[in-house]
């Protein structure tokens, strides 16, 4: 479904790092200045924490006390239990990408209608702010990005307030936010203090679009919180969950990121060049002959210069400086690098 697209925020406050990236909703993917290799800050943070094992889940709700009549999925096979919680996130998922967007409109003078009880919570929200708050909208799902850590997302909301500081607000529309999760925490070592919950994923969400804020654009953060818009809430209207500062947590997780994009470069280099050398026939192939010689030049190693051809040894494949060699010298450095390469 093509929705039109809410820019008012994004046009009165424009940054000028806007034009450089394009966002590709069906993919999900991010492109920045003609470069798709990002990740997601979503699917950054999901890689810390172990997946959802539906297999396993099911079975261990089938061999525990609680399977028995008048359970919720008693009676059920797996491939049917499977099916509901299938059926299940789907119609949340559009529920939810219904109100993100209706509330996106909203902060961007667009014409609404949604009579859901969600929104009605929302409206409630915004009726607060107003009352009691300083706070003004300021951009509406803000694409963001790193270009060093290779790393992009969009912030649900962003108000700024009377000292021109940013407050972040990610509207969630799930039954419940948890801080504990059953004994399970995350899997990368840096943060595996960290429990496997939906409120911690949430955090670390939120301070990951704080670090990359307050590094490339000069905005600086001041609270970073949870609205939780289900129409199912125990309140009975909205619930605003804050997001501690997780400073440390970011630094470990900023200082893997880079070592990644680090360790990708280098391969990428390494495969470059190993296909380089599989391309070669003979160990002349490996050489690069000296063109438009004005003068003679002596061979570094043996110094001979009549009647000496002179070679240069490609500085890529061997690591090496780009010295020059007579025929008989470069053969003597090509043996010792590829002895088993059967050049000769």
């Amino acid at each position: 479904m093509n929705l039109t697209e809410p820019t008012y925020l994004a046009k009165i406050n424009a940054h000028e790092r806007d034009s450089h990236v394009i966002f590709d909703e069906g993919p999900h993917i991010y492109t920045v200045d003609g470069d798709s290799s990002f990740t997601s800050v979503t699917t950054w943070n999901h890689s810390h924490f172990g997946h959802f094992d539906a297999d396993k889940i099911i079975d261990n709700m089938m061999n525990g006390r609680n399977w028995k009549p008048g359970y919720k999925y008693y009676g059920m096979t797996k491939d049917e239990i499977k099916a509901s919680w299938d059926k299940n996130r789907d119609e949340s998922a559009a529920a939810g990408t219904k109100m993100h967007y209706d509330i996106e409109c909203y902060y961007n003078l667009m014409d609404i209608k949604n009579d859901s009880i969600e929104y009605k919570w929302f409206l409630q929200f915004d009726d607060w702010v107003k009352r009691e708050t300083n706070m003004l909208p300021y951009r509406t799902e803000m694409i963001v990005w790193d270009k060093e850590l290779k790393l992009c997302g969009s912030i649900d909301m962003m108000y700024m307030n009377e000292c021109g500081e940013i407050e972040l607000y990610d509207w969630k529309r799930c039954k419940e936010i948890k801080k504990t999760s059953w004994n399970k925490y995350s899997t990368t070592e840096c943060i595996g203090h960290l429990p496997d919950s939906n409120y911690w994923h949430y955090s670390l969400q939120l301070n990951t679009y704080k670090y990359m804020l307050e590094k490339n654009y000069g905005l600086k953060v001041n609270g970073m919180y949870l609205v939780c818009l289900h129409p199912n809430n125990k309140t009975k209207t909205f619930m605003k969950i804050k997001v501690p500062v997780l400073e440390e947590e970011i630094k470990d997780l900023m200082a893997l990121k880079l070592k990644m994009v680090e360790e990708e470069k280098l391969k990428k280099s390494e495969e470059k060049a190993k296909k380089k050398v599989e391309k070669k026939d003979t160990i002349w192939d490996l050489l690069e002959p000296v063109k438009k010689k004005k003068k003679n030049k002596e061979c570094y190693v043996c110094k001979k210069t009549k009647g000496t051809k002179v070679y240069i040894v490609d500085q890529y494949l061997m690591g090496l400086e780009k010295y020059r060699y007579c025929k008989r010298c470069a053969n003597i450095q090509l043996n010792n690098y590829y002895p088993k390469k059967g050049y000769y």
